[in-house]
């Protein structure tokens, strides 16, 4: 991170939250949201489910899998056309700016 105040570097112990959340590389390395939304170069109003993976960050260890939806600087939904015309190229709906994720959780107790 650079401070205002300095131009010296401070290591914060960032990690890239996006990239690694649900991402299993051994057990499918298209695995995880960001690359879900990227994989499958998903359009505005497109829904897709990550897949399952053993989450660990919280006790007991669950499974845990994803809902996803991209958020793009243009925030309304285009028709079925205007998804066809996005996706040949003739249609520019502007940059992918996010995603919407809704993570749900199996618990055996």
């Amino acid at each position: 991170i650079y401070l205002e105040s300095s131009t010296a570097y401070s290591d914060a112990g960032f990690v890239n939250f996006p990239y690694t959340d649900g991402y299993t590389e051994k057990v499918n390395p298209n695995s995880g949201w960001w690359r879900m939304v990227h994989i499958h170069d998903m359009l505005p109003g497109d829904f897709r489910f990550t897949p399952a993976f053993v989450w660990k960050s919280s006790k007991p260890n669950c499974l845990k899998v994803m809902g996803v939806v991209p958020l793009y600087k243009d925030t309304t939904i285009p028709n079925e056309e205007q998804k066809a015309q996005i996706r040949s190229g003739d249609l520019d709906w502007g940059p992918r700016i996010g995603a919407w994720v809704v993570g749900f959780k199996l618990w055996f107790l």
